[in-house]
């Protein structure tokens, strides 16, 4: 039984997690604007999470409670995820307060360039090639456009820049070119405490991979 209710614990945190990170990040997004997916990534990596750990607790003890395995522990799962859940949707509510939307005016910016040979790009529109700050499977997910491409002597540079949450959520560029999914790495230190400035050129398979941090006031 105990099994069970583990089981049942996980599989309710996987729906729990998804649905209240993705609902939390839809509604940032509709309060403080896309900002390059900062509010969506602030509510689904903060509030996914929250909905995790409210979905095992719950899960866990309702088999528990339910089963009369054991009341006591039953009862006390159900009690600890209601109370976790009352205070992420009150964290929810407190940090998507349309008052304040300035809750990701301090967050820094990674700004990035991508060194390309100019047959690798095609002739097509720049928007064909775009970038998310994380491994994907659908080219759907895209976060942000490339902005600025600039094409010289059979190169073409593309930039891009996003918030940053999170240094190991934004340490990866994946990059969607005629259908492919190409990944590149970003050597982001583990914390960012100020601005720093353009790194050396790092090539990653015949791409060139620059970076550098905007810090906001």
């Amino acid at each position: 039984m105990v099994f069970g209710a583990i089981l049942a614990g996980l599989v309710l945190a996987v729906f729990t997690g998804f649905g209240m990170g993705y609902g939390a990040a839809a509604w940032f997004t509709s309060v403080a604007g896309p900002r390059e997916g900062a509010a969506a990534m602030y509510g689904f990596f903060i509030f996914g999470p929250i909905g995790a750990v409210v979905g095992l607790l719950l899960g866990s003890g309702a088999v528990l409670r339910f089963s009369g395995h054991s009341l006591s522990w039953g009862n006390w799962l159900l009690g600890s995820g209601g109370v976790v859940l009352a205070l992420g949707l009150m964290l929810m509510v407190y940090s998507a307060n349309p008052r304040d939307k300035r809750i990701f005016s301090k967050v820094p910016v990674v700004e990035f360039e991508l060194d390309y040979p100019a047959d690798a790009l095609g002739s097509g529109p720049i928007e064909d090639v775009h970038w998310t700050n994380s491994k994907v499977l659908k080219q759907e997910e895209a976060i942000s456009h490339f902005f600025g491409k600039k094409c010289a002597d059979g190169r073409c540079v593309v930039a891009g820049s996003s918030y940053v949450i999170s240094t190991e959520q934004a340490s990866t560029v994946t990059v969607s070119i005629q259908g492919r999914l190409h990944y590149y790495r970003l050597n982001l230190p583990r914390t960012l405490d100020g601005s720093l400035p353009w790194s050396e050129w790092d090539d990653q398979g015949g791409v060139r991979v620059r970076w550098r941090v905007v810090k906001k006031d």
